[in-house]
């Protein structure tokens, strides 16, 4: 028994020295030794599991820490690595039961928290993400990462300001961090500071030379503010020069499409999704992808865009419960029939200065926005996050464990008045003067009932787009994280719509607060009477520069930001015919029409 100790012991410390080499096939080779000689040895089935994962060999990674925690129950760095494996693989819930099991045996370590959040991030829960993210900074004030990822979300939710402040933590303690340097760039450019994008992309480029062509960043800000053919004038040369990197294919691309350059385009993405790298990078993949289909529909090559279209959206790896939405949609019916929403609390607030925009996406919501915003007496707040992170907050306001909607029985006057004033403060933090601020943040048909609870003076404004339309630009976007997963699947998306139509005519029902629609259709062919109407609705008067609403030059955020830049064209008015072929799986279970009315 002493020798089968002394050997292992041996073999320990030079399997030790080996995976501190990075020598991992040879220390694999000592550990699993090392486990045979003695099955109980937790500490070398963690090592084993580490080096596994090092090699990518998540499932003996997963199978090594089971071990571990088998023998030792409370090894929390076992449950971690476990964790880590499972969030790997895409077993999500797996990986949050481990990391929340590492969380009781070591509360408050940071690096868990910020695992956790990038498991929400992934899973489309910004409010449990940044929850994660704060919590993590708060044991560990010097982790760049975690800041960095919680301005990741922040920006993610619009929350600009705060996302900044998070990155500049990061730079704190690390200048030269490199994502942070290339967030900060990005969140300038999305706000319309240019120079401020472009020195933080210039810092990028000192301290990291290698992952940065600073071209790039100018071409992205050129392309942004319309100069197209400068920003083509700044790409060009470097696909000569056969760099063929994503973000520069993707940008070429975006500049090209928009050019008429198709076929140019077409003749890069096409090479770069070839490789090999490609063949492994799926996000950058379906990147790609999405962008060919876009090409080749913009060349009215049909069948070739649906193709990618196709492609792109099969190789998403997420999946939408659609019983569970369907569900969720009862439960909303339920709260709020009239004889049970009628006894809730309402905001005693007597605001008019919220306007909520509400629909599907890609059913002009954008355009919309940007026809009022470009109104004397409206600013255009674009998709605020801050309903959905009111309702998600509001079991721990009421100090109750029931979700929502059932915390609902527990909402007080105070509670109402309390949320609807962290609204209207964050409206007057945007516009301190503007007589409207627009939310059209799409996915609030969810809250009607909810806003009408904080907000008993509030408009709602509902776009309305052909059904087949609507669903197959759905299709078509490339939306970023997992809030659309609907999107993926024609059958998915006509189910979603269904219980969307479901719940708007049980909103049209019930609610006793104003709701004008839009018919997309409607405004391209008739834009000046559209355009009066929603006026009228909001009892403002006519302004021109409605009509001129492609000439504002404020900052659009969304898929649609190129769209409200041009004048109204009727191209995208019965865009599905193109597809009809296509698209059976849709028309064959879809709603056709809302028809509501107030």
């Amino acid at each position: 028994m002493g020798k089968k100790n002394i050997l292992t012991r041996s073999k320990r410390k030079k399997a030790e020295a080996l995976l501190n080499e990075q020598q991992f096939d040879k220390a694999r080779i000592l550990f699993q030794q090392i486990c045979k000689l003695d099955p109980l040895d937790a500490d070398a089935w963690l090592m084993l599991g580490i080096i596994h994962a090092n090699l990518g060999n998540l499932d003996k990674t997963i199978e090594c820490n089971q071990r571990a925690i088998g023998i030792r129950p409370d090894f929390w760095e076992a449950h971690f690595n476990l964790g880590k494996a499972l969030h790997d693989l895409g077993r999500l819930d797996e990986a949050e039961v481990s990391y929340k099991k590492t969380l009781d045996l070591n509360p408050g370590w940071p690096q868990v928290l910020n695992n956790l959040g990038n498991l929400f991030q992934v899973r489309g829960n910004p409010v449990e993400a940044l929850e994660c993210y704060r919590r993590a900074v708060e044991n560990k004030p010097n982790y760049a990462t975690a800041y960095v990822n919680m301005g990741s979300i922040l920006h993610e939710m619009g929350r600009d300001q705060e996302a900044e402040t998070s990155y500049l933590q990061a730079l704190k303690v690390n200048p030269a961090d490199p994502v942070a340097l290339k967030n900060m760039s990005t969140t300038q450019l999305s706000q319309g500071n240019f120079e401020n994008a472009l020195k933080y992309g210039q810092e990028l480029a000192r301290f990291h030379p290698a992952q940065v062509d600073i071209p790039v960043i100018k071409a992205r800000i050129l392309e942004r503010q319309g100069q197209l053919e400068q920003a083509y004038d700044f790409i060009k040369p470097l696909v000569d020069q056969g760099k063929e990197n994503t973000e520069i294919a993707l940008l070429y691309a975006d500049i090209c499409q928009r050019v008429k350059r198709y076929d140019e385009a077409v003749a890069l993405l096409e090479r770069v999704l070839a490789t090999d790298d490609i063949k492994t990078n799926y996000s950058d993949r379906i990147s790609i992808q999405f962008k060919l289909g876009a090409l080749y529909d913009a060349a009215k090559n049909y069948e070739q865009a649906f193709k990618y279209y196709k492609a792109a959206n099969e190789s998403k790896r997420v999946v939408f419960n659609n019983d569970a939405f369907s569900a969720s949609v009862d439960k909303l019916i339920e709260t709020f029939d009239t004889q049970i929403s009628g006894n809730l609390p309402r905001g005693s607030n007597d605001s008019e200065r919220p306007v909520f925009i509400v629909g599907m996406p890609r059913s002009g919501t954008t355009l919309v926005e940007q026809i009022l915003a470009s109104h004397p007496d409206v600013y255009g707040a674009g998709e605020l996050e801050d309903i959905r992170l009111a309702i998600a907050n509001l079991p721990r306001l009421i100090e109750i464990q029931k979700p929502f909607p059932d915390c609902f029985a527990d909402l007080t006057q105070q509670t109402v008045d309390q949320v609807a004033q962290v609204y209207l403060d964050h409206l007057q933090q945007l516009s301190n003067d503007a007589r409207y601020v627009i939310d059209k943040m799409p996915g609030n048909f969810l809250h009607l009932g909810f806003i009408a609870l904080l907000f008993p003076r509030t408009h709602i404004i509902h776009c309305m787009r052909d059904p087949l339309d609507t669903c197959l630009s759905c299709y078509f976007s490339e939306f970023k994280g997992t809030a659309h997963r609907y999107s993926y699947r024609l059958e998915d998306l006509a189910h979603y719509y269904n219980d969307y139509h479901r719940l708007m005519q049980h909103w049209y029902r019930v609610l006793d607060i104003p709701i004008l629609n839009v018919s997309y259709s409607e405004l391209i062919s008739d834009q000046e009477a559209v355009i009066r109407n929603i006026l009228e609705f909001l009892n403002l008067e006519w302004d021109d520069a409605c009509l001129r609403f492609y000439e504002n030059k404020r900052v659009v955020n969304t898929l649609s930001y190129n769209q409200v830049r041009q004048p109204i064209y009727t191209r995208s008015v019965g865009r599905w015919r193109h597809y009809e072929r296509f698209l059976e799986p849709l028309k064959s279970s879809l709603v056709q029409g809302l028809n509501l009315t107030k």
